[in-house]
């Protein structure tokens, strides 16, 4: 599935009675005051937690595929990279352009296991283009709970399937966030009708 059609799914999927595959433990507003919050982020994990695909009883395909599924939310472990990732706001944008990219190349699903390493793997990259100051590949491996070589391999990986195009023009960027606005204004839309 792709995120360039977030708008369309988005305000399907918001509706939906999909259950995360972790449930959250935390907040977005425990790190609103880090610098590398984007606001849209919340708006993102909960897409990106709709779109997943249950990967129970599958083998494992590629080195994106965990053993097992993650223990945490796809929002909790944002608010980790947040937390922890050191980056620019911007970077986590450019992760979604990153994981649609990956997606229509490879022509596959975000799915409960593959989601948490596909993140870990597009942000690397992502804040390698985009921040001026980074850390090496053994730090975001224990911020992403991965070990090194696999970091290192997914990294790759990531870089070869998008054949290094790796550049977001300013109007790719900033139609991601046009389109995370108006599902977040269709989403609390709809907070506002139920509740009445």
């Amino acid at each position: 599935r792709s995120l360039q059609f977030l708008y369309f799914i988005g305000c399907t999927l918001l509706l939906s009675t999909h259950m995360p595959l972790a449930s959250s433990k935390r907040d977005f507003k425990s790190v609103e005051v880090v610098s590398s919050y984007n606001e849209m982020l919340p708006i993102a994990a909960m897409l990106i937690e709709n779109m997943l695909v249950d990967a129970k009883g599958q083998q494992r395909g590629t080195v994106f595929d965990g053993q097992t599924e993650a223990g945490i939310s796809v929002k909790d472990y944002l608010i980790r990279l947040v937390k922890y990732g050191r980056c620019s706001r911007e970077s986590f944008i450019i992760v979604l352009v990153y994981l649609d990219r990956f997606t229509t190349a490879t022509n596959r699903d975000l799915t409960t296991r593959n989601i948490h390493r596909l993140l870990l793997a597009t942000f690397t990259v992502a804040v390698k283009l985009r921040d001026d100051v980074f850390y090496p590949n053994s730090y975001y491996a224990t911020v992403g709970g991965v070990s090194i070589q696999d970091l290192n391999v997914m990294e790759h990986q990531i870089l070869t399937t998008l054949d290094w195009d790796l550049f977001v023009t300013r109007e790719e960027y900033d139609r991601y966030i046009a389109t995370l606005q108006k599902v977040k204004l269709r989403h609390d839309m709809s907070k506002r009708v139920i509740r009445k």
